[in-house]
């Protein structure tokens, strides 16, 4: 009985979904009848007002569409016979392509980007040998919703470019062009959603996962600078393009092989970005860049840039804590002991800077040296302060605190250095040198 149904409701659908001149009045009691049927799952009730309901009142509602979804498959996946299957099938794409054409009227019905991705998924899901028609949809519902795309239809576009990579239709230039897009879109929407939409941000970080895993085999360093070398001559001044290189290669951290950042077309790219992109993010992976390359002077000039540009207190006290580290490595301490400082005042209860300011004072011991044995390791009383103020405000660098804690307290001096010179346990005393810090007096 529940077959044969199926088969006719296949077939009305299928026939061009002409609707008649019926009574307003019929199509809400109708409407009515599936709702209340789809409600409490009755699908055998609901299915003669659906036919109905689709055949003459196309425009009656939403929920026409949504349950009708439902209603499909759950038939789909119940049918024992495979030609009713097949109709059913039928059925639901046709659904899904009249719900295009009523949202051609009235938006409320869903835009064409957003159900040609449905489209995509549901083809994938029934008759996934379908490769170049389920290509064509998703790659048109991301063409079309952009970032607003489902994640699920951008794991899907993926998929389906990487299968005809593998049939020998697209290149791995295909494959990593198609790579750039989402992964844009999908950094879009991580940043959009975090803190807000925690079930879209999960479903966001999944596709990124499902996309760095299909393109994996085309998704090499030696592939992106390869296509970078070849395009670049042609696509410089191509904002989105050059954007979209810039973020493959630091999102697969291409620039820590030393074969590839010394490449001079890289640093052409990456100053082409921050003249199209001048933008906190731009100038920190040229600063980063420079970093690589050893230019420190050039990194701190754009890690400046990128602080002043950064709008989230978080991103720039993560750019102050990388600015001191190459202020650090300049010999530049009182300059770094600052950039840790204004790192620790924006992000609150972080020890990492504190971490840090001792690792300076330990490292100062030679550069402070005043010719006595005592004060000579008063460095060390300074650097443990700033490890143990650290674990107290961050449970979290609790155990890197105590390590250094355990090897500052080894250089403390012994009691007899400290003795003949009148120092105490205990006594109050401020470290000279660049540091110029109150501390006590500490022995081993």
């Amino acid at each position: 009985m529940i077959g044969s149904s199926l088969v006719a409701v296949a077939f009305s659908a299928m026939i061009g979904f002409q609707a008649n001149n019926v009574n307003n009045d019929d199509c809400k009691k109708e409407f009515s009848i599936f709702t209340e049927n789809m409600k409490t799952k009755n699908y055998e009730y609901a299915l003669p007002s659906f036919r109905f309901l689709l055949n003459e009142c196309p425009e009656v509602g939403t929920g026409l569409y949504i349950r009708g979804e439902e209603l499909l498959n759950h038939y789909i996946t119940k049918a024992k016979d495979e030609k009713v299957k097949q109709g059913m099938i039928d059925t639901l794409l046709l659904l899904l392509d009249k719900r295009i054409e009523v949202g051609k009227k009235d938006e409320k019905y869903g835009k064409e980007g957003f159900i040609l991705g449905k489209k995509a998924n549901y083809i994938a899901l029934y008759r996934k040998d379908q490769v170049d028609q389920i290509y064509e949809l998703a790659k048109r519902s991301v063409e079309l919703e952009g970032a607003e795309s489902q994640a699920s239809v951008m794991s899907t576009y993926m998929q389906y470019t990487a299968i005809l990579n593998t049939k020998g239709k697209f290149t791995c230039d295909d494959v990593i062009n198609v790579y750039n897009v989402l992964s844009e879109y999908i950094d879009e929407n991580l940043k959009r959603y975090e803190d807000k939409d925690t079930v879209k941000y999960k479903n966001n970080l999944k596709a990124q996962e499902n996309v760095d895993q299909l393109a994996g085999s085309c998704l090499t360093c030696e592939n992106l600078v390869d296509i970078l070398k070849r395009s670049f001559d042609a696509n410089k001044e191509n904002a989105t393009w050059v954007k979209r290189t810039v973020d493959a290669l630091d999102r697969k951290k291409c620039l820590k092989d030393e074969k590839y950042r010394s490449e001079k077309v890289i640093l052409d790219l990456f100053d082409k970005n921050v003249s199209f992109n001048p933008s906190a993010d731009g100038y920190k992976k040229l600063a980063r860049m420079h970093v690589l390359l050893g230019n420190i002077d050039k990194a701190q000039t754009n890690y400046e840039k990128a602080i002043d540009l950064s709008a989230q207190n978080d991103d720039k006290a993560q750019l102050y804590m990388e600015l001191a580290l190459t202020q650090a490595e300049k010999g530049q301490y009182t300059q770094a002991r600052n950039s840790a400082k204004n790192a620790a005042k924006l992000r609150e209860n972080w020890g990492k800077p504190y971490i840090f300011i001792g690792d300076l004072y330990a490292g100062s011991a030679s550069r402070c040296n005043v010719g006595n044995p005592c004060e000579d390791r008063a460095v060390f009383w300074a650097a443990v302060d700033k490890y143990v103020y650290a674990k107290s405000i961050d449970p979290s660098c609790a155990d890197e605190a105590n390590r250094k804690i355990g090897v500052a307290a080894a250089n403390y001096p012994g009691k007899d250095q400290c003795f003949f010179d009148g120092f105490k346990e205990g006594q109050a005393y401020t470290v000279g040198c660049w540091i110029n810090e109150s501390t006590t007096v500490r022995m081993k």
